[in-house]
């Protein structure tokens, strides 16, 4: 099984700057997405994220 997930937003999408490979912290909504999403996923039994 595969499993696609977006990253969390960036100080850069709230400004609406295109990303490239730059590797931008999360901003405070990211955070919040990504702590909402991971009590979801923690029973999938993913061994390895790329």
């Amino acid at each position: 099984m595969i499993y696609l997930m977006r990253h969390g937003s960036t100080s850069y999408n709230l400004m609406g700057r295109m990303l490239g490979q730059t590797d931008i912290p999360l901003c405070e909504t990211g955070i919040k997405n990504v702590r909402s999403i991971a009590p979801k996923m923690r029973d999938f039994g993913i061994k390895l994220i790329r």
